[in-house]
């Protein structure tokens, strides 16, 4: 019996107690009055329903399923994605790209306080971030899908494809806003867009709606824009435009990576332009770039510097520089860009000190800066190439240099650029 008896003890022990739970502080952060809105100013561009992020964050119920970990990847810088630090030079959309301090302390707040909902009549909305350019005028887009076949030997798991696009416009325009129209998003690595003489010899024989393969194409010269995953609309500022002449198409390099193999997806994208007929300036994107260096295997913090002139990049007279589109693949870990004047000062242009592939910007700064024939433009790339970076496509590491495929890596400052003007 007295067996029994403690067995009877032991049991009832470990069943659950009916004590009440601690009242929950009716003064903590609400979901509705205040995470909503810094979830839709700051998250909802890549979490929502089929979005490149995980979980809808406009589902309340998803929220607060995820508050801890949620909370987790804002604490620990990997959420919102790293961005140019608007310390060293502030951009458009600077307010939605970087979380503040007092947000972050919002969400610990409301997690702590039992992640409630509150009152839905008390919601606020937030400030949505623009994915779209709003007032595109025109669009130029692949004839028809197009499924890549990802047969180069040479690049395994990865096609660059290149479309023409035929440009019907009878008289020149200037482009002062421009936009992708991603359609294939789980196979779309970058996109590079240029103009092109329409005549040009250099473009092989194709049938218009199949594209080329072009791995070695130039499509540097002509620049218009570029996109990689996360990059939001890029706006020209007032009075500035990048020309197209009616003799000129567009051309599109479309650079995708087999990123689920056996699943075949086909794509349409394209390009949204806001054009104008005339503007005051014109402006340039200036591809800024180095090809020599290798990151050793195993290297977990490799850096590569470089410096041009105005001069050197093709100005004969001072620059006005306006905005930079940072460009490496996965192994990228961190970049520093900035201005060193004649008589040794330095103006800070923008930098990170962590990268993330999947959320690649052209940061259009706030204001212009005057970069004189006498002075340099500096860069520089760091990597990871260790088994620590959990983004390395290539196991165990190996020796890298400068290349297309996401295999490879590249360390490019696509740069926005006129001629000086007061």
């Amino acid at each position: 019996m007295r067996v029994l008896a403690l067995a009877a003890v032991v049991l009832l022990s470990a069943c659950p107690t009916t004590e009440e739970p601690e009242p929950l502080d009716p003064n903590a952060p609400k979901y509705y009055s205040d995470i909503q809105p810094i979830l839709q100013t700051h998250c909802v561009r890549c979490h929502y329903a089929d979005g490149l992020g995980l979980g809808d964050f406009t589902d309340p119920d998803v929220v607060v399923g995820l508050a801890g970990a949620i909370v987790g990847e804002v604490e620990a810088g990997r959420m919102p994605p790293p961005a140019s630090d608007p310390e060293c030079r502030d951009y458009a959309g600077s307010a939605q790209l970087v979380l503040p301090e007092a947000d972050k302390a919002v969400f610990r707040e409301w997690r702590d306080g039992g992640a409630q909902l509150g009152d839905p009549a008390d919601a606020v909305e937030g400030n949505f971030v623009e994915t779209e350019l709003a007032d595109a005028d025109t669009d130029f887009l692949m004839l028809e899908p197009y499924t890549p076949v990802y047969d180069d030997p040479a690049l395994p798991g990865n096609e660059y494809r290149c479309f023409v696009l035929e440009n019907t416009a009878p008289q020149t325009f200037f482009i002062t806003g421009l936009s992708p129209i991603i359609d294939a998003q789980e196979i779309a690595h970058h996109i590079v867009v240029s103009r092109i003489d329409a005549n040009d010899g250099d473009i092989p024989a194709h049938d218009p709606a199949e594209g080329f393969e072009c791995a070695d194409f130039n499509i540097l010269s002509g620049l218009l824009g570029a996109w990689a995953p996360g990059m939001l609309p890029i706006e020209m500022p007032e009075g500035y435009g990048m020309r197209v002449s009616p003799d000129q198409n567009i051309i599109m390099q479309m650079h995708y990576f087999d990123s689920n193999p056996g699943t075949d997806y086909a794509d349409q994208s394209g390009y949204a332009f806001r054009t104008e007929p005339e503007v005051d300036k014109e402006m340039l994107m200036i591809p800024i770039g180095s090809f020599d260096w290798t990151i050793p295997a195993g290297d977990d913090s490799f850096s590569h510097h470089e410096s041009y002139s105005p001069t050197g990049l093709g100005f004969p007279v001072d620059v006005d520089i306006f905005g930079v589109f940072p460009h490496m693949h996965v192994l990228g870990k961190a970049w520093d860009y900035w201005v060193e004047h004649e008589g040794g000062k330095e103006t800070c242009l923008s930098q990170s000190d962590v990268y993330d592939f999947n959320n690649q910007m052209t940061y259009m700064w706030n204001d212009k800066v005057r970069v004189g024939a006498d002075d340099q433009l500096h860069f520089e790339c760091t990597w990871n190439n260790s088994t620590s970076n959990p983004d390395r496509v290539v196991d165990p590491p190996q020796d890298t240099s400068w290349g297309e495929g996401t295999d490879s890596e590249m360390c490019f400052f696509f740069t926005y650029g006129a001629a000086a003007s007061d």
